[in-house]
């Protein structure tokens, strides 16, 4: 099989038209906030979406990509030439016909053989699992000048070998807990993110992690082991877990090729290398959850997913509208409470589940970059890579057809370190060596948890807590736009900007440390396997870690909700005064909103913006949807064609205090029998449903006979925070109104116009702000007042 011709160059990016803020992405990261559960039921359209937007390269690219990364560090030769090294180097193996040859690769044969003689798929997992691992015993005696050699795979030394396993039907655990959220939405909801793949590749110390007793017994006893279809005796997480492998029969009967038994494999070309196509991939996908929909039911089954059932039933009480085009999952109805034959839903997709196995696998553990899982459809394998900039497919191949690139598969893998299955390798299960402005090292406490923006891809933030430099401390570590200016370089510009002004200097985060790991750049990849964009907008990102002390959020100072006003004003008026001089903050939401000793902290610059920079444009709507201005919610908004301005962050910040006002009350979230509002709003899975809950809520807390805000809440506070809620909304409306007129073609283009209006009403609307019976009075507005001074005078004078 020799290898192709080098690829060309990467081609072109598409010039794509320039957005005025960047689209909705209603994938699974856009989603996240509002996903009352993380069962296959709930996710299974969002990571469709994901799926939408794989890329595809040859299965030789990414040999030849990964084979780069097993090479010794003195060999500089090309990967294509290392895969021509290696195909020689594992064809004898390919070709053993007897025993005495090579024991390991004969056994290798016979489960192969086996494999094709099973008429259901769970009976190939253990055939396929024993053909695996009976070939890296082979394959690990295997020397090539050029690569790593194989960890050992011996009875008496084994720590750092690599091993197929059954895992199916035991399910994985996230590795970090989920800390406890300042905002769950309901307190009966629950994170269902068990996961069951077919088959997992683990290195051997965790082998002994869910079968306790085995270094008490042989290899050949471990061989059996690993393929054994049953649950394990401890707990597997996924921060054991190398891949994952998800089978799918298509066909009863695989028939073994003519030179599977007769030693004649050669090194011809892979002829019978395919990508399925993206929306063969999308469309199998699509049918699956319209299924769902429909409620179709196979004949009934012993047992079904206990969760999904929970999950279902609590959205038909919920009672949730959905918009057309949306997926509403049907409850599974059952007559009886007692145990007994129900129907199950057919199981996703193979190349549904890698990306829910990915997704979890990333988001249950801090520091996985990256992720590669396999999808194997009878006897073709094809490899899924998933990062955060999206998914990436190979063409597949056949295991028996093509034995020798099965061989190097597995040649490879068995050659990959914890760091090249995704791993950060500064990050380690309780220590994290930073290694960026100090030499210190952050101390994880696991027991505080971990909280996970969930996503396949996108920024996707992850905030652990420990100690650092002796200070109790959070790391907060997330994949960024490379084309963004850094949150670190915004804050430090901030801090100079506010130098003057110590009450609102004090307002902003501290940052103890921070580093990126330039190494896992998505662009990388992309540019090895010459993937081009197609014109889509796609940033490249980079994971970077940022150490701040430990901040309490600020709904906690709802112990004393007048302590609670004046800091949530403070605020207000450091983001206006930031705006006004250069500072767009743009992401205004109860998680960003923290105090330390009950000094208020405005956090999270991941998605802010300078005034002077060209504004990014990707495929995400940067901001939290929940609290995102009413406008910012339109069709429009979602394509990109609004410009965010001051009033949309301002919006934000109103809807932020009628939630908690109507949700926290002495530091604490309270409870559905305390009065708590807004749960409808807080499961809202479509922006367009959103709003029209939003909008409900604040109909019934407005209007006299409505619903009221929990008690204690002073009478001057309540009527302080539905004025200045009506008076942005008021202001919002009007605005609105008068673009309506903009309509008639006499008039310049109504997108232009909307951004000289938007951009000349910023002060207009500070003022509106300022003279809010909420505002008015504080210490802190006379601050606003000179910096608008400020800022009109510079524009009066045109600078």
């Amino acid at each position: 099989m020799s290898s192709p011709p080098e690829p060309p160059k990467t081609p072109e990016q598409a010039k794509v038209i320039p957005k005025f803020a960047t689209p909705h992405n209603p994938g699974s990261a856009g989603a996240s906030e509002n996903l009352a559960s993380r069962n296959v039921s709930a996710i299974a359209p969002y990571h469709a979406h994901d799926l939408s937007k794989t890329k595809t390269c040859a299965i030789e690219d990414l040999f030849a990509h990964l084979l780069g990364k097993i090479r010794t560090s003195k060999v500089e030769r090309p990967g294509k030439q290392l895969l021509d090294e290696v195909l020689a180097l594992v064809l004898p193996l390919s070709n053993v016909v007897d025993k005495t040859a090579s024991p390991e690769a004969f056994a290798m044969k016979q489960e192969l053989q086996n494999y094709c003689q099973t008429k259901a798929e769970k009976e190939r997992y253990a055939p396929f699992v024993g053909a695996a691992n009976h070939a890296l015993k082979a394959l690990k005696s295997l020397r090539s000048p050029s690569t790593n050699p194989a960890p050992a795979h011996t009875a008496d030394d084994r720590e750092d070998a690599l091993w197929f396993h059954v895992i199916d039907p035991t399910t994985i655990q996230p590795a970090i807990p989920a800390g406890i959220s300042q905002d769950p939405h309901d307190g009966s909801e629950e994170d269902d993110t068990r996961r069951k793949p077919d088959i997992v590749t683990v290195f051997f110390p965790s082998i002994s992690s869910f079968h306790p007793d085995i270094d008490l017994i042989g290899l050949d006893d471990i061989l059996d082991i690993c393929a054994r279809t049953r649950p394990m005796q401890g707990t597997v997480t996924w921060e054991i877990v190398m891949s994952s492998w998800e089978f799918k029969k298509d066909k009863d009967a695989i028939v073994l090729p003519p030179e599977f038994w007769k030693g004649a494999y050669n090194l011809r070309q892979n002829t019978k290398s395919t990508i399925p196509p993206r929306q063969g991939v999308v469309k199998e996908a699509d049918e699956y959850i319209d299924a769902r929909k429909r409620g179709e039911k196979p004949e009934p089954s012993e047992s079904t997913h206990d969760a999904e059932r929970r999950a279902s039933e609590r959205l038909k009480r919920a009672g949730e509208k959905r918009p057309a085009g949306d997926v509403d999952i049907p409850s599974h109805e059952s007559s009886s409470s007692k145990k007994k034959a129900v129907a199950q839903y057919p199981k996703p997709p193979a190349e549904l589940q890698v990306a829910m196995y990915a997704a979890e696998s990333m988001n249950s553990q801090l520091g996985r970059a990256y992720v590669l899982n396999f999808v194997v459809r009878d006897s073709r394998v094809w490899i899924w890579y998933f990062d955060r900039e999206g998914p990436i497919q190979s063409s597949g191949f056949d295991i028996l057809e093509d034995l020798p690139y099965f061989l190097v598969l597995l040649f490879i893998l068995q050659r990959l370190k914890r760091e090249d299955w995704g791993f950060v390798p500064q990050f380690g299960t309780d220590k994290i060596f930073l290694g960026g402005r100090t030499s210190d090292v952050f101390n994880v406490n696991r027991k505080e948890g971990m909280k996970a923006h969930y996503g396949l891809s996108g920024r996707c933030p992850q905030v652990v807590y420990g100690t650092f430099q002796g200070r109790h401390a959070a790391l907060k570590l997330s994949y960024a736009e490379i084309i963004r200016t850094s949150e670190v370089a915004i804050i430090e510009e901030a801090r100079n900007l506010l130098d003057d002004l110590p009450d609102m200097l004090a307002c902003l985060p501290e940052i103890l440390d921070t580093a990126d790991f330039d190494d896992l750049n998505t662009h990388h990849i992309r540019q090895a396997l010459c993937i081009a964009t197609d014109g889509d907008i796609v940033p490249h990102r980079i994971p970077r870690a940022i150490v701040f002390p430990f901040y309490l959020p600020l709904v906690s100072l709802t112990s004393d909700m007048e302590l609670f006003k004046s800091a949530f004003i403070r605020l207000m008026c450091c983001h206006a005064i930031l705006w006004l001089r250069g500072i767009e903050h743009g992401d205004i939401s109860v998680s960003n909103l923290m105090c330390s000793e009950g000094i208020p902290k405005l956090c999270d610059y991941d998605l802010s913006h300078r005034s002077s920079d060209e504004r990014p444009s990707g495929l995400t709507n940067t901001g939290t949807l929940r609290f995102m201005a009413s406008e910012l919610l339109t069709g429009r908004a979602m394509r990109g064609k609004v410009k965010k301005v001051y009033r949309h962050d301002v919006e934000a910040f109103g809807w932020v205090l009628l939630w908690v006002l109507g949700r926290f009350r002495d530091g604490k979230q309270l409870e559905l029998n305390e009065g708590r509002l807004f749960d409808l709003w807080a499961r809202q899975f479509a922006v367009g449903d959103m709003q029209t809950q939003r909008e409900d809520a604040w109909a019934s807390i407005s209007s006299d006979e409505g619903v009221q805000f929990p008690q204690p809440l002073s009478e001057e506070f309540k009527e302080d925070a539905i004025l200045f809620i009506s008076t942005l909304r008021i202001a919002h409306h009007d605005l609105n109104s008068a673009l309506e007129k903009l309509k008639f073609p006499r008039y310049p283009s109504r997108q232009a116009i909307e951004q000289q209006v938007a951009q000349f009403r910023s002060p207009a609307f500070i003022t509106s702000v300022l003279e809010t019976s909420l505002v008015a009075n504080s210490e802190y507005s006379a601050l606003v007042k000179d910096a608008l001074k400020v800022y009109l005078e510079k524009e009066n004078n045109g600078q």
